[in-house]
């Protein structure tokens, strides 16, 4: 449980618990995790004071962004200690997702909208000899639902702002046999997210 105390929005508490299962003689374990966050708005978009067209103007009014998490997650050792599998499914819940929107000439924060979002996560750690260590990751991230707010009527449509929909990550550890100096190679790729709000556009 942590409490956290700010100026404006005064004590939140936010708390996060799980239950875990791990037989200590069996390759599997799982776990399930609650949790809940919040996050205060910065001073830029409480307090900024616009300098000219279309620049940001503060919302002194604006709410704290919540979000709500609820995550399954299961792991395999493999035989031989050649490594473990990793797997989990979670759903969040943002409450008053707040983005820049065009009122008037300028660009002010909002609470524009609640949103539900889905995702996943595969990862695999494998052990390649006594010199080198993969590890290969996958993770996929879905908006499934969200709240309609008639500030946004009229305007495009966006619908993956938060997460990137897919990624996947190689990396591995090498140990040389020069001194015990170890190489962390990496390669990544990080799929499109939507633009945010202000920067989306309509195709056509």
């Amino acid at each position: 449980v942590r409490l956290d105390g700010h100026t404006i929005y005064g004590f939140t508490p936010t708390a996060r618990t799980g239950l875990v299962w791990a037989p200590e003689q069996a390759p599997f374990s799982a776990k399930l995790l609650m949790g809940r966050s919040y996050k205060a708005p910065s001073a830029e978009q409480l307090f900024t004071r616009p300098m000219t067209v279309l620049d940001i103007k503060g919302r002194p009014e604006l709410e704290s962004q919540r979000a709500y998490t609820t995550e399954l997650a299961g792991a395999w050792k493999l035989p031989g200690g050649l490594g473990e599998i990793s797997a989990n499914a979670f759903v969040t819940s943002v409450v008053g997702r707040v983005e820049f929107v065009q009122t008037g000439l300028y660009l002010q924060a909002d609470n524009v909208r609640d949103e539900w979002v889905v995702g996943g996560e595969l990862d695999g750690r494998f052990a390649l000899g006594r010199s080198f260590q993969l590890r290969l990751a996958s993770g996929i991230a879905r908006t499934v639902a969200h709240s309609v707010d008639a500030d946004l009527e009229g305007l495009p449509e966006v619908t993956n702002p938060l997460f990137p929909a897919y990624q996947v990550h190689l990396s591995g550890i090498w140990t040389t046999p020069w001194a015990g100096v170890r190489v962390y190679p990496e390669i990544s790729y990080i799929g499109p997210r939507s633009a945010s709000q202000p920067n989306a556009l309509e195709m056509g």
